[in-house]
């Protein structure tokens, strides 16, 4: 049988990233958004300079550079949810870019196609690569790190050290548990070089992480800050036993408890093959060592992020694993190429409807999972000039900012009902206190009810008000 042809692998490579790419890009065109979300919109409409955003997500705990990133996009194009969220598939593009290229001509086609089929097929991965947050590029730096990382240790050439560089600082300003992920790479690089006894590569080592530590200075006073906050106050509950062992499941959790399962039992049959082949070829085979670190650089953030909160106070969430979640695929990836072609054409198939299955279920998240569509509807259609919206959950109010302008909101403790309104849509929240019913009639005010609506998780009733 003869051989398929470079030129034919990745025009078979083209074709599934863009497959995959256009399954990203049809969760993009609605107005679901989460609390996460709502601040990255939130931020955009309030800071005007990088100065501004830099101190007003020195107030949260994340670096600046997504946001950055996404102020330069929105002063071209403007603040659409669509947008914000095509931004994110973005970078999601670029890895497989980096996969057809860097992943194909170091360990083959083969691999390079169970990398994207793999990463597509992660449930957390679909969720996270069309949100307006920081997870999709994140995910690429610290992937870039990790290639450039390993062709330091091969090759030992600058643009090595100056790529791993570049993707370790960008990773850096993106996530601190990217950052905890760079953290780790950099001190295996070093380890590597020092049993290997590479006086040239350690000093090229040296410069990088110098040249690194150099270019992070400028946000060290924010992080210090942030390091503060945190130590004394943060959201996050205390990580148990039973906290851990779900992060196993989560990765992989989907709506079918079989499937899920059956995804972990092939995660776990990864790390067992890897300890064969390790066995097998007795530590001599490079790409046996490329799985070897692709894998415990997540757990090793894992690891970091449980250790810290035991030592200061729970600050670390699953989701600050999906920085590296593509290392997981690609370590996968490159234990079950080493399958006969029969068997990888099987595992190929049982990813593809894996991933049929994630997008079905992401196609509800995005469009079908709140009423959010229908409260916008309802509103935008019969609200008139002078009506206004009501709420009486405070907590929600920088989400409504995102669907309302300014003027139109009024909180509760805030309103005047001697005001010269049309009439007034409530939001009532179950369990928040409905206006006082003689200060409506005092007013002139009479109240009926509209319907059961919502707003992103925020479910609510909705009430109009009209003077008779």
């Amino acid at each position: 049988m003869q051989p398929i042809s470079e030129k034919k692998k990745i025009i078979f490579l083209s074709v599934i990233a863009l497959v995959i790419t256009g399954l990203y890009i049809s969760l993009c065109f609605n107005q679901n958004i989460w609390t996460d979300e709502a601040f990255t919109i939130d931020l955009l409409n309030r800071q005007q300079t990088f100065g501004e955003i830099a101190s007003y997500t020195a107030t949260d705990v994340h670096p600046p550079l997504y946001y950055f990133i996404l102020k330069c996009f929105t002063e071209v194009f403007g603040v659409h949810f669509w947008l914000i969220k095509l931004l994110s598939v973005l970078p999601v593009l670029l890895l497989f870019l980096l996969d057809m290229i860097w992943v194909r001509k170091r360990f083959g086609a083969r691999t390079a196609c169970l990398f994207l089929l793999l990463f597509a097929a992660v449930p957390s991965t679909m969720e996270y690569a069309v949100q307006m947050r920081m997870y999709a590029w994140c995910m690429l730096f610290v992937t870039g790190c990790a290639c450039a990382a390993w062709d330091a240790f091969v090759r030992e050439k600058n643009g090595s050290f100056i790529w791993m560089g570049v993707c370790g600082v960008c990773a850096a300003y993106s996530h601190y548990f990217a950052f905890v992920a760079i953290l780790w790479m950099y001190g295996f690089l070093f380890l590597a070089f020092v049993f290997r006894r590479s006086g040239k590569a350690l000093l090229k080592w040296l410069m990088m992480a110098v040249l690194s530590a150099a270019a992070y200075l400028p946000w060290m006073k924010y992080f210090l800050y942030q390091i503060r906050g945190v130590s004394n106050s943060y959201w996050i509950p205390e990580i148990t036993s039973a906290v851990i062992r779900d992060y196993f499941r989560w990765i992989f959790e989907t709506d079918y408890p079989a499937v899920t399962a059956l995804c972990q039992i092939l995660f776990a049959a990864g790390i067992i093959g890897l300890a064969g082949l390790m066995i097998a070829h007795r530590g001599k085979r490079g790409r046996d060592y490329a799985a070897l670190f692709s894998l415990l650089i997540p757990i090793l953030v894992v690891a970091t992020g449980v250790v810290l909160s035991k030592l200061i106070r729970p600050i670390f969430i699953i989701r600050y694993l999906m920085p590296a979640v593509p290392l997981l695929c690609l370590s996968a990836a490159l234990v079950f190429a080493n399958l006969s072609g029969r068997v990888c054409a099987v595992l190929a198939a049982a990813l593809v409807s894996l991933l049929a299955l994630d997008y079905r279920t992401e196609y509800f998240v995005e469009y079908r999972s709140t009423d959010t569509d229908a409260t916008l509807a309802l509103l935008h259609e019969n609200m008139g000039e002078n009506d206004i919206i009501l709420y009486n959950y405070k907590l929600y109010d920088f989400i409504y900012q995102c669907y309302f302008d300014d003027e139109q909101l009024v909180y509760m403790e805030d309103m005047d009902f001697a005001s010269d309104y049309d009439r007034i849509w409530f939001l009532c929240t179950v369990y928040n206190p409905m206006p006082n019913a003689q200060v409506l009639a005092d007013n002139g005010w009479s109240i009926s009810y509209v319907g059961d609506y919502g707003i992103e998780q925020n479910e609510f009733w909705i009430y109009v008000m009209s003077r008779e």
